[in-house]
């Protein structure tokens, strides 16, 4: 049975075969306008033919050059993940504007210990993950695709949690802290899909390419660790003040208790004392 090819797989064919139709043919005519060319050299309509020609074959291979690299292994990915991080970003620069106009209105699907915990976990994931991108990028082009859209799908919820736990805190300057501290985040992985969508998962591709990529995902990682380690330092003290909260409050129960029990013990007794019978 011959083989089959499905209109999806044509149609990401047509750019390929379009530019590479355009280049052979621009060539054919180039090679007709030389002819004639070389029986009369002073033809100047030939010559305009034969310029005009040569531009169209460069032209198209252009467009090959870049069809074939738009059609790589993890481009496309790469695209819809640097999308996706740009408007994590567009959300955390509106937030921040409204947390200096405190005009932030509170949420309350979550506490502020669910949105510290929902920060956390997805920066730990983005840190986790930096590496294998990382090595994707450099020389893995086929698990280049599913490796950056995993991490960028991990940035939704890490500005989401960033502008949930600003919404709760009281203090601008703190929810404009948080919301800097997860956009410096942002900005390196950002630059960092640039760099992943430039290597293209190639071994061969120049030093400086895979220096550009190296030097990235250790930004990425730099910033996530410091976002990590401000959060989860945050979450511990917020522990400490909720364990001692939860002590007090303990306690405070305990002794009125212990005092509604002697009340009413007291007032039994006195009831029996003053009684006759």
């Amino acid at each position: 049975m011959p083989a089959k090819i499905s209109p999806e797989a044509r149609k990401a064919q047509e750019p390929i075969v379009s530019a590479s139709k355009a280049m052979i043919d621009g060539a054919c005519h180039m090679v007709s306008a030389a002819k004639q060319l070389a029986v009369n050299p002073k033809d100047t309509p030939t010559y305009q033919l034969y310029s005009n020609h040569s531009k169209s074959v460069s032209e198209a291979i252009k467009r090959l050059v870049s069809s074939i690299k738009d059609c790589a292994p993890g481009q496309r990915e790469c695209d819809e993940s640097i999308d996706k991080l740009n408007r994590s970003i567009r959300k955390l620069d509106q937030a921040s504007l409204a947390a200096i106009s405190q005009s932030l209105q509170q949420r309350t699907e979550k506490s502020l210990r669910g949105f510290q915990e929902q920060l956390i976990g997805s920066a730990r994931e983005i840190h986790d993950l930096c590496s294998k991108v990382k090595d994707s990028a450099k020389a893995e082009p086929d698990n280049l695709g599913h490796r950056v859209t995993m991490m960028a799908s991990y940035f939704g919820p890490l500005s989401d949690g960033a502008v949930g736990a600003a919404l709760l805190i009281q203090n601008s300057k703190q929810q404009t802290l948080i919301l800097d501290l997860t956009k410096t985040v942002a900005d390196p992985a950002l630059q960092f899909m640039y760099s992943c969508k430039e290597g293209g998962g190639n071994p061969k591709a120049p030093k400086h390419t895979h220096d550009n990529i190296d030097t990235a995902a250790d930004n990425t990682m730099d910033v996530v660790q410091d976002l990590l380690q401000s959060l989860e330092e945050a979450a511990s003290q917020a522990g400490v003040v909720n364990s001692m909260i939860e002590k007090l409050t303990k306690s405070i129960t305990k002794v009125v208790t212990q005092t509604a029990n002697i009340m009413d013990t007291a007032s039994s007794q006195y009831i029996t004392a003053s009684s006759p019978y």
